[in-house]
């Protein structure tokens, strides 16, 4: 149980801090680019259903609701052994989350603050490739080629692992700020590598973790 609600409570930290942090940076960059005001319109229109959803995602996690859908069926007659014991294991979620959130609401508020920092160096990122690649002026071409290709990794998050999405996305963004679209496949790329290159370097970390124990498990 504690386990789930660390998690639950991480992803809304994680998505939560990108939401906002990707927000404002596109909304800079479609400002900076001058889109149509139907694009502009587009895009309002899909960051507000996905800022409701976070949003009612956190409220169903404070007021202690993920397991209600469950816990209603069970009410209404849909009853066994595998639909009791899963209405158990989501109260007792419920309830660790209603007590974190309650308790420990600076947690989260640090928690966003990482998630925003740790986010920003992604623009960190795009200006030095841009650099490496003799692109110019590297500031405002940085800025809306890494907020929107953020963006759209955010809307795109549907996408297992983002296939195709982050490739695709920066490929028209590069060409949306009159760069060569071969760059933005190729940074694209780069990015994908260094996912993988960090996810490598935390399956390592959990096997130094886990060398000691007894039960594997």
């Amino acid at each position: 149980m504690e386990a789930a609600t660390a998690v639950i409570v991480g992803k809304l930290a994680l998505v939560l801090s990108q939401l906002l942090l990707v927000t404002i940076a596109s909304a800079i960059a479609l400002w900076i680019i001058s889109l149509p005001i139907h694009l502009w319109l587009g895009w309002a229109l899909g960051t507000s259903v996905f800022f409701a959803g976070i949003v009612s995602f956190f409220l169903l996690q404070r007021h202690g609701k993920l397991g209600a859908v469950v816990r209603g069926a069970e009410r209404i007659g849909l009853r066994g052994k595998r639909m009791k014991a899963m209405a158990q294991w989501l109260s007792a979620v419920d309830q660790g989350l209603r007590d974190f959130h309650k308790e420990r609401p600076g947690d989260l508020a640090r928690a966003l603050s990482w998630h925003v920092l740790g986010y920003s160096c992604g623009l960190l990122q795009t200006w030095l490739f841009l650099s490496w690649a003799g692109h110019e002026p590297l500031w405002k071409t940085g800025v809306v080629i890494w907020a929107l290709g953020a963006w759209f990794d955010l809307v795109g998050f549907i996408v297992p692992a983002g296939v195709g999405v982050q490739e695709g996305s920066r490929v028209l963004v590069f060409y949306a700020v009159g760069l060569n679209s071969l760059g933005g496949l190729t940074f694209g790329v780069v990015l994908r590598l260094t996912k993988a290159f960090w996810a490598l370097v935390g399956l390592a970390c959990y096997g130094v973790l886990i060398r000691d124990r007894k039960d594997p498990r």
